[in-house]
């Protein structure tokens, strides 16, 4: 499997979009704090990372698969961690990024990652990265498991230079990633 594209159904973006809601308020004042102001753009950047968990989690499932289901739990920034955001089989942990598709067109496929996350720096042998790209409202591009570990060494800097200092990017050329 080079890819798969799953459909995500009303029902789910209708939670989804109910639980960016939550996530913003609880945490409104973390968003201030580091300068993130636009209310929109960090609703949608949440509802699009669980969408895309969301897909991961039903592409696992058509497979068969015994994945847990993405979390939509609502948590203060004191709670926050780096924990995987799923867990198939029991065995392996994925760690779930996403990009809109209009992005990729203007900047390429890539992820984007905190520099000190430990899936970056020092992952263990279960972490999965799980690269999506969301295709539209209703599809989303699920990419093939990528070992974690394997990744060590690939990570490059951001394009946007504001970015550079705390964050790395993946870049889909960089491991054999195309639309």
């Amino acid at each position: 499997m080079k890819h798969k594209d799953i459909s995500i159904e009303n029902s789910y973006k209708l939670e989804i979009i109910d639980f960016a809601e939550k996530c913003y308020r609880t945490n409104k004042s973390e968003y201030k704090r580091r300068g993130q102001e636009d209310a929109q753009k960090i609703k949608q950047d949440i509802y699009y990372g669980k969408v895309a968990e969301y897909a991961v989690w039903l592409m696992y499932k058509e497979m068969g698969q015994n994945c847990t289901k993405p979390d939509v739990g609502v948590y203060k920034t004191s709670q926050k961690s780096y924990d995987r955001d799923m867990t198939v089989n029991d065995t392996h942990h994925l760690h779930v990024k996403s990009q809109l598709l209009k992005q990729a067109q203007s900047f390429g496929l890539s992820w984007i990652f905190q520099k000190n996350d430990p899936l970056v720096t020092r992952p263990i042998p279960q972490d999965y990265v799980v690269l999506t790209l969301i295709m539209n409202n209703n599809l989303v591009r699920v990419y093939q498991p990528q070992k974690a570990k394997d990744l060590i060494g690939v990570y490059g800097k951001p394009k946007k230079r504001a970015l550079q200092s705390t964050k790395v990017t993946l870049y889909g050329k960089d491991i054999g990633i195309e639309f």
